[in-house]
This record gives C-alpha cells, structure tokens and sequence, in this order.
C-alpha cells in the first residue's frame, strides 16, 4: 500500500479489486450450501422429524436475525493484533469452516442431540462470519481514501457476489457425487461444506495477506508508543442512529435482498402455476441465466457510472427503476413464458446496479458518520451492512407466507384457477413495488454527492495528521 500524506490509495489497484472481489466471491459459494442445500440436509441426509425440521430453520433463523444488532459491537469491543478488520480475515475463516461442516454433520442417533449441535453450529458460524463479512465489507475503506478506487472495489465486491451462483451450480454437484461415492452416500453435504469452507478461508487469507500495512496493528501502536485504544461504541451508536443517508441505504439494501431471494423463493410457483404446462423443466436453465444477467450487467456498471459522471447514487436508482420497469411489464402484459422471460432477464441486468453500488454508497455513510462524530467508528458503521441483508431475508419470507396462506394454497388442492395470478404477483408486482419504493426513498432522502463525501474525508485525513 502507499501512504502519503496527501491521500491513501491502493499500490496495484487492478491487482487489489481481483483480490477483494474473489474474496467476497469464494465467500457467497459457501453460502450457498445452506442457501440451496440445508433443508435437503435436514430431511433427507440426517432423516429428521419435519416438525424438528421446522423448529431447526425457525430457531435459526430468528438467532441469527437478532445476533446481527449486535455485530457492531463484537468488532469494536473485540482487539486483535492484526487490527480491528484485517484480524478478522485471518481468524474467522477456520473457525466457520469446522462449524459449517458440523451444520451438515448429523453427530447422533439421538435426534434432540442432533438437532442440538447443528442449531449451535448453525449459530456460532453465522456470527463469526458475519463478523468477517462486516469486516471485508470495512477493509476497502482502510485500503484506500480515494473515491474512485472505493467506487472500484465497490463494484468488484458486486461481481463476486452476482458471480457466487453461477460457479456454485457447476460444481456443487460433482463434489457432492464424488464425495458421497467415498463415503456410501453419507457425508456429502458435509463434504461439500468442507470444501467451500476452504475456499472460503483461500479468499479471505489472499486478501488478508495481499492487505499487509494497510491497517495499524497493535505492534505499530506499541512501536509509536500509543495508548490502548478507547471503545467508540457509545459515539458509534449515536451516529449510526442519527444518520439518515445511512438509514435509508439500509432500507434500501433490504429491499434489494428481499426482492432478489423473493424472487428465488417464488420461482417454482410461478413457473408451476402462471407458465403452466412443461415450463417448470425450463425453470434450472433461466437460474442459471439470472445469474449470468446480473454479472454481464456488473460488466457495464463502470461505464454508467462514468456516464453519470461517477453519481454513485444516480446508478443506484437507475438499478431499482430498471428492476421494476422490466418486471412489471410482463405483469401488466402477462405474455408467451418466453417473452416474460426475456423481459425479466433485460431487468436483471439492471439489478446488477444496486448490487455492484451499496458498498460504494454505504462507504460514503460511515465517512460521514465518522466526520460528525470526530470518532474512528467506521466498523461499527460497516458492520451494520449484514443486519439489512438479514432483515431482507426474513421480510421475505414473511411475504411469501402471506401469499400462501392467503390464497389458501395446498400442492393437491383441485381447484387451483387463483393460482396463476396470485403467484404471478408474487413474482412480478411485489418486486416492482419494492424496487420502486427503495429507489424513490433513497432519492428522496439520501444527500451525499461525492464532492460532499471528498471534503468529509480530506477533513478526517488532516484531523488525523494533527493528532
């Protein structure tokens, strides 16, 4: 890295945003084993009871959406040698990997013991990687101070997140195969968990150690003779709380899961039900196309930024009204399954926009965070990024129940006529209406030009300097 004093930037930058983005990349496959296969698991590979089943997602889902408040406060309370962001790239690898193999492990006959250790497991995974995420999410705020190399990084961290599903769906099934042909059909959830976790641990030790002498260390302290440094959570708190270009870009980034994982979680219905006949066998082939839209999509971000002359922002709505735009054209049409398809795919390319810019954008947040509260509080800030992923998640799934339960569906019902245009909404309407919502709020509310955001931090650069 290189340091002057003038401003920070990033030594290799095309070297450093490959790395940053394979990291968040290796680190989206491996959640995808719980994302496509957990509940396999559960009922198929460890044979649990369904109702011990559904007390298994229940719990889990609820501990980890609450334990994400408090993610902030773990990283700024908790010191390690390596700092405050770039230890956790270190340590948090190898700890998940153990504990996301014990996900898919069923350790006993005992069903209650079972259940037990994969529910713990479950949790303490999910908070050490959360914590890690949290901290990937900070450290391109530590590797570099100028706009436009945050911007990059921004748009690389996109790219390995769009990318994730793409890579997982080639490879997932042959590990698995060639893992359960070792072990008699027995251990290959929990193989493949194993070597995503590795992957996983392989980013984020690339990026730990392509990151050295980015982030002060508690040797750099001890060699300069500083004193221990005080906790900021108390200031971090308030300004997390009292910013609303912050709040609004959280809401914003829970719309963008919520829709997107919506979407996934409604896919089979509306094939099913609204495409009626054989669409359904299409349903894997237009997965796979989601996600190449989003990352061919991811390709153009760059030069629509530079279009509107690097507004981070204007390309964050531009994303959110193309969504919409583009789903709720087949809504309102309800054409041949091919042209809905096509439709919805040209959206996706849009989609890759919200993805590719809420880092860029969320960066720009704890900037100014940091500039009205005088405090290092950018980690708390940053870490506060998985709690709207979470919270989109669980909006999700509540609205998709909402929809099942209020067209009284059942897979054997015979009278299933309100089925097409329910599900079709559910697919189509309800995205349009997220996307629309999250574009003109954040329009409406969020004021942080990026001359804005440059001043901030040239302010915060010489109040450092003068300490």
């Amino acid at each position: 890295m290189e340091n002057t004093t003038a401003i920070k930037r990033l030594k290799n930058p095309n070297y450093m945003c490959v790395v940053y983005g394979v990291g968040k990349l290796l680190f989206a496959m491996m959640t995808c084993c719980e994302l496509y296969y957990f509940s396999a698991f559960l009922t198929d590979s460890a044979l649990l009871a369904t109702a011990l089943v559904a007390s298994i997602l229940s719990i889990t889902s609820v501990v980890d959406f609450v334990l994400s408040f408090f993610i902030g406060v773990f990283l700024e309370t908790i010191r390690l040698p390596w700092g405050k962001y770039r230890s956790w790239l270190l340590v948090a690898p190898p700890i998940v990997t153990v504990l996301y193999m014990l996900m898919f492990t069923r350790v006993s006959d005992n069903e209650t013991v079972a259940a037990a250790v994969i529910i713990v497991a479950f949790i303490l995974s999910h908070l050490i990687w959360s914590i890690g995420e949290a901290s990937i999410n900070s450290m391109s705020l530590v590797m570099t101070d100028d706009l436009d190399e945050r911007a990059r990084l921004s748009v690389w961290l996109g790219r390995g997140s769009m990318g994730n599903t793409l890579i997982f769906g080639l490879v997932a099934t042959p590990i698995m195969s060639f893992i359960n042909g070792l072990t008699d059909g027995k251990l290959g959830f929990a193989g493949l968990a194993l070597v995503m976790g590795l992957l996983y641990l392989v980013g984020y030790w690339w990026l730990f150690f392509a990151t050295r002498g980015c982030e002060e260390t508690s040797k750099d302290r001890i060699a300069a003779k500083q004193p221990k440094q005080k906790s900021n959570l108390g200031p971090a708190i308030k300004s997390a709380f009292t910013n609303r270009h912050l709040l609004v870009t959280m809401f914003c980034i829970a719309a963008t899961y919520c829709y997107m994982i919506g979407q996934s979680g409604s896919m089979f219905y509306y094939f099913t039900y609204s495409f009626g006949g054989t669409w359904i066998t299409y349903m894997g082939i237009f997965v796979t196309l989601i996600s190449c839209g989003r990352l061919v999509g991811s390709i153009f971000v760059p030069a629509l930024l530079k279009l509107c002359k690097g507004n981070k922002q204007m390309v964050y709505i531009i994303g959110f009204f193309g969504v919409a735009l583009f789903d709720l054209l087949p809504y309102l049409l309800n054409p041949a399954p091919t042209v809905a398809m096509v439709l919805i795919l040209i959206g996706t390319l849009f989609g890759a926009c919200p993805l590719a810019m809420w880092l860029g954008l969320y960066q720009d947040c704890a900037v100014y965070s940091e500039y009205k509260s005088g405090k290092d509080v950018k980690g708390f800030i940053m870490s506060l990024s998985v709690m709207p992923v979470k919270l989109g998640i669980t909006v999700k799934s509540f609205i998709i129940s909402a929809f099942l339960l209020g067209i009284g569906y059942s897979a054997t019902a015979a009278d299933t006529a309100a089925y097409p245009d329910s599900f079709r909404a559910l697919f189509l309407l309800v995205p349009t209406v997220i996307c629309v919502a999250a574009g003109v709020l954040h329009l409406l509310i969020y004021r942080l030009p990026e001359t804005k955001v440059a001043e901030m931090q040239a302010a915060i650069d010489q109040r450092r300097a003068n300490a």
